[in-house]
């Protein structure tokens, strides 16, 4: 992590990670440790950072999801790979899923972790969770096999600051700050390389209703935020890519029970990768036991109602 010096981004988070007991495994680096250490980044003479040695990186969300599926299938899980058209409720007390295919399974309790896409099919009894879906931009810049190679050492980096000549007109907050984050360069599943850098802390790009998310996504998001994140990146360009993020108001996912057989886990308010392992942990105790058995207070994750409801829908 890094930014400008005495503000209130690392401070926080260096004092974070001291109460964490984390002191051991990050290093406070000032300017010129900054640019010894890490010459291929252009630093602004103002900025310190916080380098975390060890248990820090990306996530592959790729790999992420098979590594997920493989421990599920391992330990006796059934993997079933199709799409969730419908959950109904039938008269025995089972819910009754269907699939685009046609395949009809019955189960005692479902729990649904869909993100952005659970209102897009009939999945919640006609309740509307309350949320907005937050559009995100981010931008891709392709580097040779040999680049990648020798940048191989290249550590993420989340940053908050004045920013040096990167991009003048990349826009900034009210404190005149700009963020954004960045990975070093990344085999991607067309066998390139690229560097991924996204947008932090932009309020430019305002939510958009849960039916026009397909749409955001094929139209490759914010042209004008696209281009100023690949000035900021500063290489080969190799496209922009559109993102949306399911944002609660409460900035806590929805971990909780729509009836005594529907359960959710959604609302990640974009930073629930790196913890979607105890979530997931958290939701499948709570569906599978009927309870509540964690030491974070139940309320924190209770989902929120918007007052409209589907015609003719009871709980």
């Amino acid at each position: 992590m890094a930014g400008t010096k005495n503000d209130n981004f690392l401070e926080t988070r260096d004092k974070m990670m001291r109460d964490q007991n984390q002191s051991a495994n990050v290093s406070r680096m000032t300017n010129d440790e900054l640019r010894q250490k890490f010459p291929y980044f252009n630093f602004h003479p103002d900025d310190e950072g916080l380098h975390e040695v060890r248990d820090s990186g990306y996530i592959n969300p790729r790999k992420l999801v098979q590594a997920e599926q493989t421990l599920a299938s391992n330990n006796g899980c059934d993997v079933i790979r199709d799409i969730v058209n419908s959950v109904t409720r039938t008269g025995t007390g089972l819910l009754k899923v269907v699939t685009d295919t046609g395949s009809v399974y019955m189960a005692k309790k479902v729990l649904l972790t869909t993100g952005v896409s659970i209102l897009s099919r009939d999945l919640l009894f006609g309740v509307i969770p309350e949320f907005d879906c937050a559009t995100d931009t981010v931008a891709l810049g392709e580097v040779s096999h040999s680049d990648a190679i020798k940048l191989r050492t290249m550590p993420v980096v989340i940053y908050r600051g004045k920013g040096n000549n990167w991009a003048p007109r990349y826009p900034r907050d009210s404190d005149g700050n700009i963020g954004f984050y960045f990975l070093p360069p990344i085999k991607y599943p067309d066998g390139k390389y690229y560097m991924k850098i996204g947008h932090i802390g932009y309020p430019g790009n305002p939510p958009i209703k849960p039916e026009a998310v397909a749409s955001w996504y094929s139209n490759h998001g914010n042209a004008e935020m696209g281009d100023n994140l690949n000035n900021l990146l500063q290489s080969l360009c190799c496209g922009k890519v559109g993102c949306v993020v399911m944002r609660t108001p409460t900035h806590h996912p929805y971990i909780d029970m729509v009836t005594s057989s529907l359960g959710v886990a959604i609302g990640g308010n974009g930073w629930a990768a790196k913890s979607c392992d105890e979530i997931g942990r958290i939701a499948a105790d709570m569906i599978i036991t009927s309870s509540w058995n964690y030491d974070i207070p139940r309320d924190i994750f209770r989902i929120r109602y918007r007052k409209t409801r589907a015609p003719n829908s009871k709980l």
